[in-house]
């Protein structure tokens, strides 16, 4: 008996692990055992691109952003703190660069919000891959480059 509810527990772990969702600003979230996160990745170039997300377990697409758009997404983090997403970067249909657009750490170093919800925010710019803990209006100070371009 304590292998099934040791079993049962683990199933209702790890189904919770890779919920994931597009979430709009503002919207409600779903229960999590661990952390629920928001990612935002936000275009601030001159012309649009395409980018990727990936995890382990979920490939979210393809997905184009003009100038100003963004993309984001919600999940809840693995109680393990091992979920991984990265994103790969498209201009004029070239890969450009890869990025770890959240894991744990990054998620405790940059990540904003308080309790089970927090979000993660990034800036796409002429000069680089930013990091941050606000909404648009993007304040000045308080972002971190993370990632040149190659």
């Amino acid at each position: 008996m304590k292998t099934l509810n040791f079993l049962l527990l683990c199933l209702i772990l790890t189904t919770n692990a890779s919920s994931i969702a597009k979430t709009p600003i503002g919207s409600a979230k779903k229960f999590c055992i661990a952390t629920h996160w928001t990612v935002y990745i936000y275009n601030l170039m001159n012309e649009p691109f395409t980018i990727h997300i990936k995890s382990r377990n979920d490939d979210l697409g393809s997905h184009t952003l003009g100038v100003n758009e963004n993309e984001n997404w919600g999940f809840c983090e693995n109680f393990w703190g091992t979920t991984l997403f990265w994103v790969d970067i498209f201009f004029n249909g070239t890969w450009k660069t890869s990025w770890h657009a959240w894991d744990h750490i990054v998620g405790l170093q940059y990540g904003s919000g308080h309790g089970d919800h927090r979000i993660l925010v990034w800036l796409v710019k002429e000069d680089g891959i930013y990091v941050g803990k606000s909404l648009p209006p993007f304040p000045v100070d308080g972002w971190t480059k993370l990632y040149n371009w190659p």
